[in-house]
């Protein structure tokens, strides 16, 4: 039976133009063929969804990286179900669609689908062929975990599911948004099931993964970089994959059609007119961040800075670490850092908790869409 293959690679102090440069990075790649092609993080082709298969994991989800590999070749280290937590943007729906593609007999869905077609099971009599279905898949790929929340009938039946693959010692991949235990109205059974496997967070790409992603992306658009150009991309461009390959599009329709004749070359001057260009529209600055937020909750700045646990000024402190994540792509630190000195898990807990927040609270889903809208605009 063809399976998943994945395949590792750790590149450090490669030559690239003539420098060296460290890439603490591994690409997984998955197949559903026997055989596979070695991947570089550095050259190949990308498609535009990705990296066509493959997975580029900096220093900051190697534990995501080895885990993936455990559970797609069914090594004896293979913790089974694997959640994959992480914010929008950093690979959950992409993964999923690689490894589910990757295995013959995987059963692949998502909370809300799970749950739609078991009201309609039970509806129309149908239930033990839904449970046949799942519980007898060879691997099953479950996407967005934190929409079974308060759905107690679909939370129960997804538990015995796993109870079932587990005993049939099938694979289970699940992603979620948050770690389960911070999935509100979920049962504590099932919470405990899901920890009883490994729970691993996905981080944004930090430096080293940024420099390899865009790299790679650059290359799939017939574009070069001089080593110094793109470190001072991956350097200023602090965002997720997605959001690159956003930027290496409009890199790429930059040059115009006589520039195309030849080759597309991205040395330091044209990298810095690029980002100069496009940095005031794509990415407020953490003051532009905080100055909004305060504004909005008629706040000054200095209240999210300072040491109030006011009600309305812990929210707005962790409105304001939310969206300076999303929208700033700032790292935990250096949020922590701007609003008064916190550690960066202060800055995780403050994120988190909005996110949490945000599927069952109306008034502040609007409040985070306007100031979103306000600073994109800005």
């Amino acid at each position: 039976m063809p399976r998943a293959v994945v395949h590792a690679q750790i590149v450090t102090n490669f030559m690239m133009d003539g420098a060296a440069v460290e890439h603490d990075v591994t690409v997984i790649s998955f197949s559903a063929q026997n055989e596979f092609q070695a991947a570089s993080p550095i050259a190949g082709a990308i498609s535009d969804e990705g990296a066509a298969g493959c997975f580029i994991a900096g220093p900051e989800n190697q534990l995501a990286a080895k885990a993936l590999g455990w559970l797609a070749e069914n090594s004896d280290q293979s913790y089974s179900p694997l959640v994959l937590c992480g914010p929008s943007g950093t690979g959950k729906s992409h993964l999923s669609r690689d490894v589910a593609g990757a295995r013959q007999g995987c059963v692949h869905t998502n909370a809300t689908e799970f749950a739609r077609e078991l009201a309609a099971a039970i509806d129309g009599g149908t239930v033990a062929e839904f449970q046949s279905r799942h519980r007898t898949a060879e691997m099953l790929v479950f996407e967005d975990l934190s929409q079974l929340s308060a759905k107690r009938a679909a939370s129960i039946e997804f538990q015995h599911t796993l109870d079932a693959l587990e005993a049939r010692e099938a694979s289970v991949l699940i992603t979620s948004r948050v770690p389960p235990a911070e999935i509100a109205a979920l049962p504590a059974g099932l919470v405990s099931r899901l920890n009883g496997g490994l729970v691993v967070t996905l981080s944004p790409p930090a430096l080293a993964a940024r420099r390899a992603i865009l790299r790679r992306l650059a290359i799939s658009r017939g574009i070069q970089f001089d080593a110094d150009a793109l470190d001072l991309m991956a350097e200023k461009l602090n965002l997720t994959a997605p959001q690159l390959r956003g930027a290496i599009m409009e890199l790429a329709a930059g040059f115009d059609a006589e520039d195309r004749n030849t080759s597309l070359v991205v040395d330091l001057d044209r990298a810095k007119r690029f980002l100069a260009d496009r940095r005031p529209a794509s990415r407020p600055e953490l003051t532009e961040v905080s100055s909004a937020v305060a504004k909005y909750y008629g706040l000054k700045p200095a209240v999210l800075s300072g040491p109030s646990r006011r009600r309305q000024a812990v929210l707005a402190r962790n409105v304001a670490m939310y969206l300076g994540r999303l929208l700033a792509g700032a790292s935990l630190a250096a949020l922590g850092r701007h609003f008064g000195g916190r550690d960066h898990t202060t800055a995780l807990h403050g994120c988190r908790s909005i996110e949490r927040r945000l599927p069952r609270d109306a008034e502040l889903r609007a409040a985070v869409g306007r100031l979103e809208r306000t600073l994109s605009a800005a």
